[in-house]
């Protein structure tokens, strides 16, 4: 190789900063960088692949990821072509029902569960950063070091263009996030180990494109509680249809994704020569967590943070809620909105509930899908009895799964294993319905939310409750009123106030008509319920929680941003995708 192509294929640039640099353009990365860039945080993600993963890997979505991904404006694009599951069939050996779970309940305004097409959807999201002239994505590029320094934090990465020059460029930026997957290298940089029984357990994962199942089948998820072979069976979008069969020991991946294999695998289902398959592949799945989710300004999150085995379906949205979690606490304090302190809550609210979503999954691994044949006598039995815990086949009667609602408290989440998800309570999202704004446009409430701190009342005007050092403070902060009601916008004297319509009364009864306020963050995490006598003293002492100065010295500090002096739109006006 000549001098001058060598000079030409490593050439090194100037330096470039920004807020928050993002490692890894998976869904997480991509969600993140989304919630950022509508902040104006200046962000860059970089992608050691040149595009999208055109392999379906994750494949559910449950109404609290969806209720996340309608965060980012995202939602409607998303949604379409959706499979939408009403009902889990658990099926013996020879492939008949024993009981099954509902799951025909809308939750928070989405489908309990649904089924997608994950490159079709990291492609919407990756659109979606179109919207933000503030996010950059640099595709062919690989972090290949970096330093803490505690201001700030510095990379190398390589960058290679189409024609395969490489450049070698130093970055810093305030925050980096390693959203680099299961084998994250900035994970192993910080020699964060993970923690827990891996679990490590092959499965055959075989995806069609043309399900050969009838139409009323693609509703229905189906495990196969074979002692000898347990599988699972669920449909997928665009008609197509996966399989996965687990992989017993001495078995190789020539052996399992054979034809021969797969035709005896699949003959319950349909004949091998009639389908045309999309992939067959073996894959590793594990149940651990990071022993730390951050160190000094780097954070982990997804699956550099946590392997989830798939049988919940909590993978992909346990990266979703660390997006959500961690994207606001970092655009507040990079504007000065708060003290840096408090992005040591992400870690505090993440860690333990990944942590329960992983050895949930696992549980339901061992319970579901035994390969002990006494235990599989044993689940059977359980089975047939058929409790309303688990649901039966009495459509009438049977009920739905719940799992512990998205939450803050940490492993005190146990205590809400059967919490109703319409309840209002601290550390827990706020329940979503729909409402009507002043343009009597009706949408679930989130659609109306700013992303600030809000104080939520009902037939009531919160101001009243506060003492004006309190009221200046959450001002200052950004902080939004909103009053929910039960009178229609035509009625209300004033139609372009911060006044939504409780169109169904369902917030009446959880605001206990009128004498609750309410606090929600930006992530819709209730955070204080209070009356009206309690409202100025709970502010307070939530403010003093979190590490909010008196007014006096948030006066007095330049870094912090001044509250506008109007209140922001109820309609959150996202710019459109290009």
């Amino acid at each position: 190789m000549s001098e001058a192509t060598n000079k030409s294929r490593h050439n090194k640039e100037v330096s470039h900063h920004y807020d928050v640099v993002i490692v890894g353009a998976g869904p997480t990365g991509v969600v993140t960088a989304n919630f950022l860039g509508e902040q104006g945080i200046r962000t860059l993600v970089i992608d050691k692949e040149s595009d999208v993963i055109d392999i379906p890997r994750a494949v559910g979505i449950c109404e609290e990821g969806s209720r996340i991904v309608d965060a980012t404006g995202l939602g409607e694009e998303i949604s379409k072509g959706l499979v939408e599951i009403n009902d889990v069939f658990f099926m013996d050996k020879k492939i008949n029902p024993m009981f099954r779970l509902g799951f025909n309940e809308a939750l928070n305004g989405n489908p309990a569960l649904r089924t997608f097409h994950q490159p079709k959807a990291e492609r919407v999201f990756r659109k979606g950063l179109k919207r933000y002239p503030n996010v950059e994505v640099w595709q062919n590029t690989e972090c290949l070091q970096f330093s803490d320094l505690g201001d700030q934090v510095k990379l190398r990465v390589l960058k290679r263009n189409k024609s395969n020059n490489e450049q070698y460029l130093d970055i810093s930026c305030r925050y980096m996030l390693a959203a680099d997957g299961a084998r994250s290298s900035i994970r192993k940089m910080l020699n964060i180990p993970f923690e827990g029984r891996t679990y490590a357990q092959d499965w055959l994962v075989v995806d069609i494109k043309k399900d050969p199942s009838k139409d009323s089948d693609r509703s229905y998820i189906y495990f196969i509680c074979d002692p000898d072979r347990p599988g699972v069976s669920l449909p997928t979008p665009d008609g197509g249809r996966r399989w996965e069969f687990v992989v017993k020991a001495g078995e190789t991946e020539e052996q399992m994704t054979s034809d021969e294999n797969l035709r005896k695998l699949l003959k319950p289902w349909c004949n091998l020569e009639d389908i045309e398959l999309e992939r067959r592949s073996v894959y590793t799945f594990h149940a651990v967590i990071a022993k730390k989710f951050s160190i000094g300004n780097v954070f982990l999150l997804g699956d550099a943070a946590h392997l989830t085995p798939p049988f919940a379906g909590q993978g992909l949205m346990a990266g979703l809620r660390d997006a959500y979690n961690l994207a606001w606490k970092l655009a507040f304090v990079l504007k000065g909105k708060l003290p840096e302190s408090f992005l040591n809550t992400y870690s505090e609210e993440r860690r333990p509930q990944a942590s329960l979503i992983v050895s949930l999954a696992r549980l339901v691994g061992i319970f579901i899908l035994p390969q002990n044949p006494l235990l599989a006598k044993a689940r059977d039995w359980l089975f047939k009895l058929g409790t309303r815990s688990l649901g039966n086949q009495d459509d009438e009667q049977r009920s739905g799964l719940r799992k512990v609602p998205n939450n803050i408290v940490g492993y005190k989440a146990l205590r809400y294993w059967q919490k109703d998800p319409n309840t209002l309570e601290t550390g827990f999202e706020l329940p979503q319905f729909n409402v009507q704004n002043s343009q009597q446009t009706t949408r679930p409430i989130d659609r109306y939310l700013p992303c600030e701190f809000i104080v939520l009342s009902y037939n009531n005007n919160a101001v009243s409750c506060l003492q004006s050092n309190t009221y200046e403070k959450f001002r200052f902060l950004g902080g939004q009123f909103i009053e929910l009601g039960n009178q229609p916008i035509c009625n209300n004297e004033n139609p372009n106030s911060n006044y939504l319509f409780d169109i169904d009364n369902e917030y009446s009864t959880l605001f206990e008509h009128g004498s609750k306020h309410v606090l929600i963050r930006p992530d819709r995490m209730v955070v204080a319920i209070a009356s009206h006598e309690d409202l100025d003293k709970t502010l307070n002492e939530y403010f003093c929680k979190i590490g909010i100065p008196s007014i006096e010295l948030m006066e007095n500090n330049t870094g912090l941003t001044k509250a506008l002096s109007f209140p922001i739109p109820l309609k959150r006006k996202l710019p459109k995708i290009a």
